[in-house]
């Protein structure tokens, strides 16, 4: 909640009066934001984005601005005679708020890099020339031709510029055909909807949005256009020449009677279109929708498309996802990845391979022999393997395909090689023709080598060495490229080949056959060293691979990254990840949004469980969650976060986690009990009703909800082939299947919005902040706005962040580092208070002020909840809390600890009770105390006066009617100063035993006489937190 700072202004109150000392140390370190170079004021935007990656790095600490400072690869492309490769590196200037991208070069091998253009605007999709002497590129959305220089030194430059396009609408892809003679690039074209103006003429400046079917608005931006490919002819340009125009370019689907997109939104690119060799065909995948059919349906399908005459035919007839087709080097195959059923994101992907067949006639094409090619012998060739197949790539011939894959948790490359066999092969699609062909998969990069490749961009082969040259990551870097060399025997130069990660495992199960690296020799090379500048400077952080038991028994991967020096003797702080998807993977992957080093860094054990539903397990472990988001991956994330918090170097925790991952987090809220003492929520889902109901791409909670997991639809009718799933899975509505739908009868759909997390929430206690983008149309921002409001009207502490601009993600530099330094500044408030292994010298302030009112205390509850969320928010303020006794309603304690002198002397100027409820009558005088702690977590034996402060939770956040009694005992044994319990006026699970003894003997003898009686039984054996404090006067 937001501070009221008019009440700054009020006169503060002489309420609190007393401090005591407590040393408190913040581990991370300050990170300067200023570029390295000096840079004056009047220097362009272009020279200050210019000079990304140069930041002040302090005491080795990796912070967010760090982060953003760091240099992004993208798009590589080798020239044409191999020695080349040109990428794009794209440096974020958060002072101007934005990024830009040129292009780099260096050797194949590694050699010679550096920078070849020093654009003031980004350039994208650079492409050679046939010849190696020239480029193609984008450049603010037209393509730009230029020829390359070389200059007296060796390296290259780039000459004039010349523009050869002229499209209104702008271009954001393009690709040449094999002999460069044409182009096919993606721009837009109107959708359905129509402008106000298309229907009255005079109302040329409404703005609205008119609607009759859905998939009006869809990831980010309401569908006022879509996305076209079209075709051109193409020459490196000569000044003055733009050849490409809508004029002169054919559009790919004008023949279609309905507006499609190609490629298909939001996230699909020219990947999704490829040329024949001959560069007469173009083989594209497109979901032919739209509406509610294409809402609820991810049926996506291969055609064929002659350039010349336009006919389209098409290839694939299955109900699923069909995309990305390859054409092998000879033309004579094609392979794609599909999914098998229809509205199932998440089924399996396999590589599916065909033959191809010329001038033979197509069906229903009225002619004797179609310019287009027919399949035969269509092959699934990844029927025995495990995992998701992504990207397939063809090798140097047409026998062998490369593709990238998670395999246990870990994204690897694999290669599937065609070996001739006898019969009809595994995994042949019936129907389809025979193939007498088997597919032997291996993997290339060794599974002991925790790094993420992606598919190789590039393959060629020499004296029987093959190299492929691909990108990689880990939770340590960003990505770089890399060359791989398979069969090379004699291996790479002295200190050029990487190493395994010196990373700890401890594997509970051997590995899958499919993680067995191919028995040749492979040696992989980074050549690319963008970022290794800024990571020579940071502290190292370790990452453990730890498989924890599930509660059915099942062995749950869980990577574990500790903060740089690790101390196990010590105690930190820790956060839980909560994956979104939920269908995906906690693999090795970096990330600019969710950095697990980052988290490491700031001092926080990061714990990533591959729970239910991740994708790199096995289909089976992937399908469990559809059906059954409140159940078993909810159990996974407890039993994760119980097995590491009995580790003794783990202190308070805290669950994050964005779209599923917030929804995780709201259904933890009101089932975790005393688990988490923390949650962040990023786009999450709150009201499950509310979300099908206002997201855009319907088949995913249709499906995960309950509804469709056991049919299998008939791809030319769309309707189920039976009814073979539990009763009510396809009930019709609007004549859309509907099983995962709010008015469902389906067991599974019925449970799903019954365990809603909005349904728990009068079991919420624990602090949130909840994130959301205003622009997000998958989990539209109500849902985060309602989990916060509802939040507000439990009294839990929380905070709401709205980014009105962004999306689903959080991608503009100052939202971005204004995201994580909210994020943890929440999580240092909550986890990192009262931690007494990180103590400084100097020592902290501990003040506790005890009042008695006249006054209801329910009628100054509220301003109580206020000054405790104000307070929190207060410079130097490591922790506040306002409790209410058990014994005497009308007493009150406040316990809060700054971080020094000059925290405590600012917070005392803002107002407190006496000026925000002026009406309040102070019966008895303030009693309070203060004193000095030493750095050190010992108790003191020397006969000084002590106060003991102990913060628990019972089971049932009720400790009963012994309190009185117990109290009774203790004030009258001897050597009892005082003894109090009291609750928490901002969670109703928090209590705070007080009490003050004339040594620490006494005290001893008041807890062993109460044996296993009554609340201090119960509260020691709570997961509570004693703190013993000498008292000293300081005044």
């Amino acid at each position: 909640m937001k501070r009221n700072r008019s009440l700054v202004k009020k006169s503060c109150s002489a309420l609190l009066l007393a401090i005591i000392v407590l040393a408190f140390i913040d581990v991370r370190t300050g990170t300067s934001e200023k570029w390295i170079d000096n840079m004056k004021e009047k220097k362009t935007a272009r020279a200050r984005i210019e000079a990304g990656g140069k930041i002040e790095i302090k005491d080795g600490v990796f912070s967010p601005e760090v982060m953003l400072a760091m240099g992004r690869i993208s798009d590589p492309q080798v020239s044409p005679d191999g020695n080349i490769v040109i990428y794009g590196t794209g440096y974020i200037s958060v002072e101007e708020n934005n990024s830009l991208t040129n292009l780099y070069i260096c050797g194949t091998d590694g050699s010679g890099a550096y920078r070849l253009t020093t654009e003031g605007k980004s350039i994208s999709n650079a492409r050679w020339s046939a010849d190696g002497k020239s480029l193609a590129f984008i450049q603010e959305g037209q393509i730009f031709t230029a020829k390359l220089k070389k200059g007296r030194d060796g390296r290259l430059s780039l000459g004039k510029k010349v523009q050869v396009s002229d499209v209104p609408a702008g271009i954001s892809q393009f690709t040449l055909s094999d002999d460069q003679s044409r182009i096919m690039y993606v721009s837009t074209v109107q959708s359905a909807l129509k402008k106000p103006s298309d229907l009255y003429g005079d109302l040329d400046k409404a703005d609205a949005i008119s609607a009759d079917d859905l998939m009006y608005r869809h990831w980010d931006h309401w569908v006022k256009e879509v996305p076209h490919t079209f075709v051109a002819g193409f020459v490196f340009g000569k000044e003055g020449e733009k050849s490409i125009t809508p004029g002169t370019s054919k559009d790919i689907l004008a023949s279609e009677k309905e507006i499609y997109e190609l490629p298909t939104e939001p996230f699909s690119g020219i990947e999704q279109l490829a040329w024949s060799p001959d560069g007469k065909t173009i083989a594209y995948s497109c979901r032919k929708l739209t509406g509610k059919k294409y809402a609820f349906s991810t049926n996506t399908e291969i055609y064929f498309y002659d350039v010349e005459s336009g006919e389209c035919t098409q290839l694939t007839m299955g109900g699923g996802y069909d995309t990305n087709p390859v054409w092998s080097p000879d033309g004579k195959k094609i392979c794609w990845i599909s999914m098998e059923r229809d509205g199932y994101e998440a089924d399996k992907q396999r590589i599916m391979v065909a033959d191809i067949e010329w001038g033979v006639p197509a069906k229903d094409s009225g002619s004797s022999a179609s310019r287009l090619p027919v399949i035969s012998g269509v092959k699934d060739i990844t029927c025995a393997f495990k995992y998701n197949a992504s990207a397939p790539v063809w090798g140097t011939g047409s026998d062998e395909i490369y593709f990238s894959a998670l395999a246990e948790g870990i994204q690897g490359i694999f290669r599937a090689r065609c070996a001739v066999s006898d019969g009809q092969a595994d995994g042949e699609v019936p129907g389809q023709g025979a193939e007498s062909a088997s597919w032997d998969i291996k993997r290339i990069t060794g599974e002991d080598l925790w790094y993420d490749f992606n598919s190789p961009f590039h393959i060629s082969e020499n004296d029987g060495v093959t190299t492929l040259l691909a990108d990689y990551s880990s939770m340590d870097f960003p990505t770089e490229l890399v060359s791989i060399r398979i069969g090379d025997k004699a291996g790479t130069p002295d200190g050029g080949t990487i190493a395994a990660a010196p990373l700890e495992v401890s594997h509970s199960t051997p590995l899958p056959a499919e993680c067995k690296v191919t028995p040749e020799p492979v040696h992989i090379c980074q050549i690319t060293h963008v970022n290794d500048a800024i990571l020579a400077q940071l502290d190292p952080v370790k990452t453990e691979a730890r498989y924890i038991k599930t509660v059915d028994g099942k062995d749950m991967l869980t990577w574990v990254v500790y903060p740089p020096h690790f101390d196990s003797s010590k105690e930190y702080p820790s956060i839980l990840i909560c994956l979104g998807g939920p269908q995906g993977t906690l693999s090795q992957g970096w990330s600019y949004r969710w950095n697990y080093r980052l988290m490491a860094a700031q001092g926080y054990v990061t714990v990533l469980p591959n729970r239910r539903g991740t994708t790199a397990f096995g289909q089976e472990w992937t399908e469990q969650i559809s059906g059954d988001y409140p159940g078993l991956n909810m159990q996974d994330y407890l039993v994760a976060a119980r097995t590491l918090k009995a580790e003794p170097y783990i202190g308070k925790m805290a669950a994050c986690g964005a779209s599923y991952g917030g929804y995780s987090v709201y259904n933890l809220c009101g089932i975790h009990g005393d688990v988490f003492d923390a949650f962040v929520a990023h786009a999450g889902i709150f009201n499950e009703e509310h979300m099908y109901m206002t997201t855009e791409e319907m088949w995913f909670p249709n499906w995960d909800n309950g509804g469709l997991h056991e049919y299998r639809a008939d791809p030319r009718t769309g309707t189920p082939d039976g009814p073979v799933g539990p009763a009510g899975d396809g009930e019709t509505f609007g004549g859309i299947r509907q099983g995962g739908s709010p008015w469902s009868t389906a067991p599974k759909a019925v449970r799903h919005y019954r365990m809603s997390p909005h349904t728990m929430v009068t079991k919420w206690h624990t602090p949130i902040l909840v994130t959301h983008g205003g622009m997000d149309f998958r989990v539209p921002l109500d849902e985060g706005m309602a989990a916060y409001n509802a939040a507000q009207l439990m009294g839990v502490p929380s905070r709401l962040i709205v980014f009105p601009d962004e999306n689903h993600w959080i991608l503009k530099p100052q939202n971005a580092l204004y995201w994580h330094r909210e994020y943890f500044r929440w999580l240092d408030r909550w986890l990192k208070t009262g931690d007494l292994s990180r103590l400084s010298p100097e020592g902290a302030l501990r003040l506790n002020a005890f009042i008695r009112t006249e006054n209801d205390p329910e009628l100054i509850i509220g301003t109580a909840r206020e000054l405790t969320y104000a307070s929190r928010g207060d410079k130097g303020c490591i922790s506040y809390d306002i409790f209410r006794s058990l014994t005497d309603r009308n007493s009150m304690m406040i316990c809060e600890t700054w971080a020094d002198g000059e925290s405590l002397e600012l917070h005392k100027k803002a107002p407190h009770f006496t000026s925000l409820v002026p009406e309040l009558k102070v019966s008895a005088e303030m009693h309070t105390d203060s004193f000095t702690i030493p750095s050190g977590t010992g108790s003191p034996d020397n006969g000084t006066p002590v106060r003991v402060n102990q913060f628990f939770r019972t089971a049932d956040n009720n400790i009963g009617d012994e309190v009185r009694d117990i109290a009774g005992k203790a004030t009258g044994s001897d050597g009892c100063i005082s003894f109090d319990i009291f609750r928490s006026a901002t969670d109703a699970g928090l209590y705070l035993l007080c009490s003050t003894w004339k040594d620490m003997e006494s005290c001893r003898a008041f807890t062993g006489s109460m044996g296993t009686e009554g609340i201090v039984a119960r509260a020691l054996a709570a997961d509570s937190t004693a703190r013993i404090f000498p008292m000293k006067d300081d005044n």
